[in-house]
């Protein structure tokens, strides 16, 4: 299997997944794919991602976390669910 940390965020894209950063001055930012991909530029992946971002306050290199939307469960309302994730991903979920 390939390397999760290796493929590109855009396969994310739709299917309610969020990244979120987590540092040592606890603090917590949460992207959505498209929004990490327009901060750094198309062909992002998470092992680049990793690298490039900082923390505003405190200047560590933040965590990375990959978790799903809370708005988006199966059988929740009347939502239609979003698409089968990408096999790679399901790795990273907590």
């Amino acid at each position: 299997m390939s390397d999760p940390l290796g493929q590109p965020i855009s396969d994310l894209i739709g299917h309610g997944i969020e990244i979120s950063t987590r540092c040592q001055c606890a603090r917590v930012v949460v992207f959505t794919p498209q929004v990490m991909i327009n901060k750094l530029g198309p062909g992002v992946t998470l092992r680049i991602a990793g690298a490039k971002l900082r923390c505003k306050h405190c200047g560590e290199r933040p965590a990375l976390l990959v978790q799903r939307d809370w708005a988006t469960s199966e059988g929740r309302d009347r939502r239609v669910n979003p698409p089968e994730l990408p096999g790679w991903v399901r790795g990273l979920l907590g």
